[in-house]
């Protein structure tokens, strides 16, 4: 049988999940290369050849998008794998347009096809858009699991970022392994939380090795999932999060479209904060693509110790950076703070802008009231440091999952901290579909739905 030429083409995570999964040890596959975001690719241009494995010893090169149909007629490469996740059906049939225009044979990966089976039973959380809030919805079932006597550890999607993340497993169990493993201010949003409860979190390129080194330490391991990715393990229990501040992106993305038909449980946060006719029209979606789904309703409540401080000031707003840019919100919870405490005005932040900040401001231009917080370099956290401390304001709202204060040099501006956490309005309901997961012995094909005296517990 001849040698297929590969080239994957998408989401940096998926493509080397799927690699390591499907084609590093495949001898008739030689994978040419990932092809990624061409900054992506400037900063780390090669997958390592200790991950890569030894039919390639010089790793696996990572390549730009903007020449991937001059790589495929150069290259000679047979088949395109699309990686790609976070992408509108319309961007996806034009990325197949591109791969077959240019000669090669175009392949998609089925979901479950991408998952690795482990021994522990696994709630895998997906969202149907990034920004849902898939990480309160982890941190609250990893409180529940703790609740009924289990160890839990989290699973995160691989996160190539830092300079110490190109690494088969990351092992996270204190505050002093983020620096260890270089973690940037992306990275340390998504870990940091988990830690802060008690929770052990793995990570890192080979999904494989993440879910062994999980499986010593816990009776129970939650996945969670980047973007509107699906999950990389099989779950016995698959819980997917949706956001009625974009109603209709459950259907036309996608991963995330994937994730609602193949989700045990929907729920619908920040219902509290959304109108009722867009909860409505996502609840009809879900009913619609997967009647068999459970939908809870969720409140994304938002906390602060220091509202206080906000009335009367002149708010300078700062959100998760990848959930304001790629996932196309436009405010997050601390607007709503901000609102809440009383703020006299919200800052506009772009006269101030410098760097990265500017471009992404640039590059979304409904973001008039909004600093993204981009971290995953140390240029990209001087340039989010040098916009706040330049922005006018009294004070500054950080709504990201970690505490921006601790980690940046010291400003003249208050500083108010707005935490966020999940609350279902049926979390009895909710618990009977993890006690079955948890107390029942592993078994495939989804988790039946609670009966009435769990929905009762």
């Amino acid at each position: 049988m001849r040698v297929r030429r590969v080239l994957l083409w998408g989401a940096r995570g998926r493509s080397i999940h799927l690699f390591n999964l499907l084609l590093r040890d495949d001898p008739h596959a030689e994978v040419l290369g990932f092809v990624v975001g061409a900054c992506r690719a400037a900063t780390q241009r090669v997958y390592p050849a200790e991950l890569a494995g030894p039919r390639y010893p010089h790793g696996v090169p990572l390549l730009p998008e903007d020449d991937l149909a001059e790589l495929v007629r150069r290259m000679h490469v047979d088949e395109v794998w699309l990686t790609s996740t976070d992408a509108t059906y319309a961007q996806l049939i034009a990325h197949g347009d591109t791969v077959l225009l240019a000669g090669a044979h175009l392949r998609l990966v089925p979901p479950r096809a991408a998952m690795v089976e482990v021994s522990r039973p696994v709630i895998a959380i997906s969202a149907v858009r990034t920004g849902a809030g898939k990480s309160p919805a982890a941190r609250y079932l990893a409180r529940m699991v703790r609740r009924l006597g289990k160890r839990v550890a989290v699973a995160r999607h691989p996160m190539p970022g830092g300079p110490g993340a190109w690494a088969a497993c990351q092992r996270f169990a204190t505050r002093d392994d983020l620096t260890l493993y270089g973690a940037g201010l992306e990275e340390r949003a998504e870990i940091e939380p988990h830690l802060a409860l008690g929770s052990k979190l793995f990570t890192g390129l080979d999904v494989a090795a993440v879910a062994a080194c999980a499986e010593r330490e816990a009776d129970v391991i939650i996945w969670e999932g980047d973007d509107d990715d699906t999950p990389y393990l099989r779950p016995d229990l698959h819980v997917v999060v949706a956001d009625p501040h974009r109603p209709g992106d459950e259907t036309c993305y996608a991963g995330g479209h994937a994730n609602l038909r193949l989700a045990d449980v929907v729920l619908i946060n920040k219902a509290d904060t959304a109108d009722a006719h867009a909860v409505a029209r996502v609840e009809a979606n879900v009913r619609q693509e997967n009647p068999g789904a459970r939908i809870i309703r969720c409140a994304s409540r938002i906390d602060s110790d220091g509202l206080e401080a906000l009335r009367g000031a002149d708010a300078l707003v700062v959100e998760d950076g990848h959930s304001v840019t790629a996932g196309g919100l436009t405010y997050g919870a601390a607007y709503y703070a901000a609102r809440l405490g009383g703020a006299r005005s919200l800052v506009d932040p772009r006269p101030a802008a410098v760097g990265r900040v500017r471009a992404a401001l640039e590059a979304h231009p409904r973001l008039q009231r909004v600093v993204p917080a981009l971290g995953e370099s140390p240029a990209e956290v001087a340039d989010l440091y040098a916009t706040l401390r330049d922005a006018p304001g009294d004070v500054i709202v950080d709504g990201t999952m970690i505490d921006l204060q601790r980690l940046l040099p010291p400003l003249t501006k208050r500083w108010v901290k707005v935490r966020y956490e999940l609350v279902p309005e049926a979390p009895g309901v909710l618990e009977g579909y993890v006690r079955a997961v948890v107390g029942a012995p592993r078994r495939r094909g989804g988790t039946p739905p609670p009966d009435d005296s769990e929905r009762a517990a």
